[in-house]
């Protein structure tokens, strides 16, 4: 699916993807100036009705009789699973911001092999309560193609599990798209596991941009450019040392037309000194957060993007 946005008197041009689990959403987009882009990209984001735009339940799965939960789903990696699914679905499913697929699955690693134990899913019984009902696949089920002497074997799988074994690292309002401290994957082919990796993710710099930090920079910024238009700015550092501590900074604007280099090194001194934008360490990469900062005037905003 294309679609495509155009905003008059346009100097600059930005293509996005946009992505959910099966759908892929191109938008084309000129833009005038940092302002309209950082709201073109609120609205690429929430145009789309099928993208997760809400941190989402994952699956459950048991490992030497531990339960986590799990950032993958394999029914959604086959469409004729889905369709299963939908067959054995109950009544009265309960659409859930935070459950778009409408099911959480359990599962367990049994002889180095990936089981489908049962679904629950969300529903609305009689009295207008909301409960959590369990299926179990069975012999008469259209899982029964699946089912060995152990149980239903998820041969239809290949990929990699993501399985939570930490705290809550960095919190994104999307899928499953945010990061704890302990993670670990699993590689799995036709239903068999057949490696495993742990990963410890951490911050180098936690992001600490909010209302208060941001005033504090924007007053400092007015201070020094007490004339200088409103500057709009997608700042991130992007060097860090031995010790972790930031080195550099990437800053992208087109607002600068006055001071242009004292603006710069401004930003680029001031990121330094107070260490406000988020560094992470994440899957053995360096993750440089990217941030929407607007500076020079009494209103203040940001978003990390």
């Amino acid at each position: 699916m294309e679609k495509s946005l155009l905003i008059k008197d346009t100097t600059l041009k930005y293509d996005f993807v946009v992505s959910s689990s099966n759908t892929i959403y191109k938008y084309n987009i000129i833009i005038e100036n940092m302002v309209k882009l950082f709201y073109v990209i609120i609205l690429c984001v929430l145009l789309p009705t099928k993208l997760m735009a809400t941190a989402q339940q994952g699956d459950k799965i048991f490992i030497n009789g531990k339960m986590h939960e799990m950032l993958t789903c394999p029914i959604e990696a086959d469409s004729i699973i889905q369709n299963v699914v939908q067959i054995i679905k109950p009544a009265g499913i309960v659409t859930n911001t935070s459950l778009w697929r409408g099911y959480v699955g359990y599962w367990s690693i049994k002889n180095s092999t990936l089981y489908l134990d049962s679904l629950q899913f969300e529903t609305e019984n009689i009295d207008g309560d909301y409960v959590m009902e369990t299926v179990i696949p069975n012999d008469g089920s259209a899982f029964s193609a699946y089912k060995d002497n152990i149980g239903i074997k998820a041969s239809w799988f290949s990929g990699e599990l993501r399985v939570i074994q930490g705290k809550l690292l960095k919190y994104v309002h999307m899928g499953f798209e945010s990061t704890f401290k302990k993670e670990l994957f699993l590689t799995v082919k036709e239903g068999a596991v057949i490696h495993s990796r742990k990963v410890k993710n951490k911050a180098i710099c936690k992001n600490m941009l909010d209302r208060s930090t941001l005033k504090a920079f924007n007053d400092a910024f007015i201070k020094e450019f007490p004339d200088t238009k409103a500057v709009n700015a997608i700042v991130s550092y992007s060097k860090v040392n031995a010790k972790g501590q930031p080195t550099d900074v990437e800053i992208n604007t087109k607002d600068i037309t006055e001071n242009k280099e004292k603006i710069y090194n401004f930003i680029h001194s001031y990121l330094l000194r107070n260490h406000i934008l988020g560094v992470y360490k994440i899957n053995n990469k360096l993750i440089f957060e990217k941030s929407y900062i607007r500076l020079g005037n009494k209103w203040i905003n940001t978003s990390n993007l």
